[in-house]
């Protein structure tokens, strides 16, 4: 459902008041900068995982392509069966201005899709898929909230100018997958490490990443803690974790958790294009708007403006709870009004239910890092104590 333009101002975005001066501030902070990715081609991308798959004993297909934001999909030319075990790798940038080091990696931006099947979102720069069905691997580069939920580019959304190309490189393997993963990360760490380490991360229980903007390596569980902790940290990427919930919005009815903020993604104000990284939590509502409370590095408490991201605009709205570096390395507890926070930052008519709620980290566009804990989230009315469903974590392991 898309849902109509209806909210207050004012609006987040390059034509708001003081986003001048914050395009000035990111100007003069990045030029020059670079940021720390390896630009490897297509072809040498290949040549590396081949001598590596050489030296390791192991045998699998190789073929890697050059991917760009213009050129859709992409066909790898590596076609494999369901149940077939595949390890994809990427690496290169889309160049927002390349002069400044703005731009986005293939943690978010490289998706791919086997036959007709379902579009899969890269996580890191390399990671094992077991095909669902039959066909040639393909790759696009697209950036986070241009695909559907269906996984199809959304005509209904503006594309983001960008230049440069990833290099994808996928193998198909022939030999044990497992023990050619862990060969292949003594051989090169760099390039292999971060795939062998995945398998021993605990999962997240009932939840999920918003399909808008894939899958990511963001959030994860403490399993070293007695209490139910989720950590945090964006680092070049985005992520949205989602947990459904089914909650009337009665006006006693309160969002609470507790947070543990060590560094923020950005240190410029949030609410233009360029500088909307930032943390927050949120909750989705029936009528398909959300709103996040959010950590702040320069705006001030009680600031309410709409995202200024093109397909997000009309359906999200971001309040300051937090704001500045004081506080950060405290863990602070948030109690939030529903009801309150509604009247405050939405236009008539408002949402009947909460349908879910939202960790949020975004890191993309500056790629800087953020980094924070959050604990005890529960929503609950306020006289009668927790009644949407514990949010609990999973502690077994899985791949």
């Amino acid at each position: 459902m898309r849902p109509e333009r209806r909210y207050r101002l004012p609006t987040g975005g390059l034509g708001r008041p003081g986003s001048v001066s914050t395009l000035a501030r990111l100007i003069r902070s990045r030029i020059g900068a670079r940021p720390d990715v390896p630009l490897i081609n297509a072809a040498a991308l290949a040549r590396r995982v081949d001598r590596v798959l050489a030296e390791s004993g192991a045998s699998a297909t190789v073929a890697s392509v050059a991917v760009t934001q213009k050129a859709g999909w992409v066909s790898s030319g590596v076609v494999v069966h369901r149940g077939d075990h595949i390890t994809v790798l990427a690496t290169g940038m889309l160049w927002a201005v390349r002069g400044l080091g703005l731009g986005i990696g293939p943690d978010v931006a490289v998706w791919v899709r086997v036959g007709e099947g379902a579009v899969i979102s890269m996580l890191g720069t390399g990671m094992v898929i077991v095909a669902d069905t039959d066909g040639p691997v393909s790759f696009l580069a697209a950036e986070p909230g241009s695909l559907d939920e269906n996984g199809a580019l959304d005509t209904a959304v503006r594309r983001m100018r960008l230049r440069g190309s990833f290099a994808v490189a996928v193998a198909r393997w022939d030999t044990d997958p497992d023990a050619g993963l862990v060969h292949a990360a003594r051989i090169d760490p760099a390039l292999f490490g971060p795939i062998a380490a995945r398998s021993s991360r605990p999962a997240l229980a009932g939840w999920h990443y918003h399909p808008r903007l894939g899958a990511a390596e963001i959030f994860r569980t403490r399993a070293s803690d007695t209490s139910d902790e989720i950590d945090c940290v964006t680092s070049g990427d985005v992520g949205i974790l989602c947990h459904p919930v089914d909650v009337e919005i009665t006006p006693e009815l309160r969002m609470s958790w507790s947070w543990l903020v060590t560094a923020l993604p950005s240190m410029l104000p949030e609410n233009i294009e360029p500088t909307h990284d930032y943390l927050s939590v949120a909750v989705e509502f029936d009528d398909g708007r959300d709103l996040t409370w959010m950590w702040s590095s320069e705006l001030n408490i009680g600031t309410v403006f709409t995202c200024p991201l093109q397909y997000w605009r009309d359906r999200e709205t971001h309040m300051v709870i937090r704001t500045g570096t004081i506080e950060l390395g405290e863990w602070l507890d948030e109690r939030r009004s529903i009801v309150d926070d509604i009247r405050a930052a939405l236009e008539p008519p408002y949402p009947q239910r909460i349908t879910g709620i939202w960790l949020i980290a975004n890191s993309s566009f500056q790629r800087g890092t953020g980094a924070c804990r959050y604990r005890d989230l529960d929503l609950a009315e306020s006289a009668l104590g927790e009644i949407a469903d514990p949010i609990v974590l999973d502690k077994e392991h899985h791949r």
